[in-house]
């Protein structure tokens, strides 16, 4: 157990909504734990710029998202604004460059910086302020802390200031981060001296890192995600996931629809949709693999950012029955996988009509081949599959024969042109009552929230 102060360093810039959105939730993390805030400024597109970012120094993410992916971002960016009450007006300009507000957050004591910080993004995401102008910043300077009688153009030119800016988001980018929110918890005991973590959508696991101060080892501890609605349900709804088996973000979405069910009772029925995930990212024109045309900073994030989510889900107890179920991984060495004769066996099963338990038993079973036991999962040789079935207690040969039937392909092909017509974008995606789509196990959390409200389907 360590006794260091507890610290959040928050990066983060002004240009970001995101970083906005958990601007307004990390000053309440910080108080539950007793831990404090350093305010962080970095430029975003100084970030993207040393990263190599695949879509440039001077836009946005989004810019590089296909036509369905973008639609599908601004719902859920709108569930989350709605979701934590943030005032929010889409700037009619966005991106306005902030460069100069950053300088000028410097140039304010620390002792003052998160005043000036909720002033600057009320500016913009709020007022839809220029906060390029020396004059605006001025504006809101003298509003926010009239006791500091900064000069914001000198500030903003100061050249102390312009590298404070710069070696802040060099440390963010040697830390690890792609991206804004970059939020740093410093604990001694690690060999990088803390965690990063990215995303507003993290801070549980910024929880988690600052509770392990208080242990005796490092390991983070699993502190539930934010819940506003609880089960079980009160009347029948059913509950649909789309899903490959070639994503591991998938598969570990898949191990927690059982606590999803759990939670729910015996009023939700489980609709299950198997679909070919490279087809659908070719339809709506999406890389196949995603993730080898990001950058290398991104990419390596992300592996990190799976093994947070794999400790989480199997520390994590069951809401109902308290349990901790094991969540087996390893990534696969013969990643990417082609997985269409996986998918065949399960809808070849489906289409006879087997029932939920068998075709559950048997997902399960190739979600385990590819995400935990390692076999090489393809369709030009089937046989590694095969055998590790027949190991498992199925006759693989038999479900090899099934997933050549017509009727097994014929259902493939129909999820998949539902999907894209419906507007999945990735996996795993899930709908209630056939309603609004949901995307991604780290949204499980308003997932379920949504399952359980008693209010209508809603179409942000």
């Amino acid at each position: 157990m360590t006794q260091q102060q507890k610290l959040i360093e928050f990066g983060y810039d002004i240009v970001c909504p995101w970083a906005y959105i958990a601007s307004r939730r990390i000053e309440s993390v910080a108080s539950k734990h007793g831990a404090k805030i350093i305010w962080t400024p970095v430029l975003l597109g100084g970030i993207y710029d040393l990263v190599n970012a695949e879509f440039g120094k001077n836009n946005s993410a989004s810019v590089a998202f296909s036509k369905t992916k973008a639609a599908y971002s601004a719902r859920d960016f709108r569930r989350t604004v709605a979701r934590w009450n943030v005032p929010l007006r889409q700037h009619p300009k966005h991106p306005v460059r902030t460069v100069k507000a950053g300088r000028l957050l410097w140039a304010c004591p620390e002792s003052h910086r998160a005043v000036l910080t909720h002033a600057l993004y009320k500016a913009y995401w709020v007022d839809n302020l220029d906060v390029s102008s020396d004059a605006v910043l001025q504006g809101v300077l003298d509003a926010a802390v009239p006791e500091l009688r900064l000069s914001a153009s000198v500030a903003v030119e100061d050249e102390r200031n312009k590298e404070l800016l710069r070696v802040a988001t060099e440390v963010a980018v040697k830390r690890g981060t792609p991206g804004v929110p970059a939020i740093f918890i410093p604990d001694s005991r690690l060999p990088d001296g803390g965690r990063m973590f990215w995303g507003g959508d993290r801070l549980h696991f910024v929880e988690g890192a600052l509770a392990a101060l208080d242990q005796p080892t490092t390991s983070l501890v699993a502190v539930s995600m934010p819940r506003f609605t609880r089960g079980p349900l009160t009347r029948p709804k059913t509950l649909r996931m789309w899903f490959d088996f070639s994503s591991p973000w998938t598969y570990l979405g898949w191990t927690q629809v059982g606590r999803i069910l759990e939670e729910a009772g015996p009023l939700c029925s489980l609709e299950l949709r198997p679909t070919l995930l490279g087809i659908v990212f070719k339809e709506i024109g999406t890389p196949v693999v995603p993730s080898l045309v990001v950058s290398k900073q991104k990419r390596e994030y992300s592996g990190k950012d799976l093994l947070f989510w794999v400790d989480y889900w199997n520390n994590l107890p069951y809401p109902v029955s308290g349990e901790r179920k094991p969540v087996r991984f390893q990534f696969n060495s013969n990643f990417p996988l082609r997985t269409p004769i996986a998918l065949r066996m399960v809808t070849a099963i489906q289409s006879e009509g087997a029932p939920l338990a068998d075709v559950v038993k048997l997902i399960d079973t190739l979600y385990h081949a590819c995400w935990a036991d390692n076999i090489a999962v393809s369709d030009k040789n089937p046989q590694p599959l095969v055998k590790y079935l027949d190991y498992k207690g199925f006759d693989g040969a038999l479900l090899l024969k099934k997933a050549q039937s017509s009727s097994a392909n014929e259902l493939l092909r129909k999820n998949t042109a539902e999907a894209v017509q419906t507007g999945v974008c990735g996996f795993p995606s899930f709908q209630v009552d056939g309603g609004e789509l949901f995307w991604g196990q780290d949204r499980l959390d308003v997932l379920a929230d949504h399952l359980f409200s008693e209010k209508s389907e809603q179409r942000l």
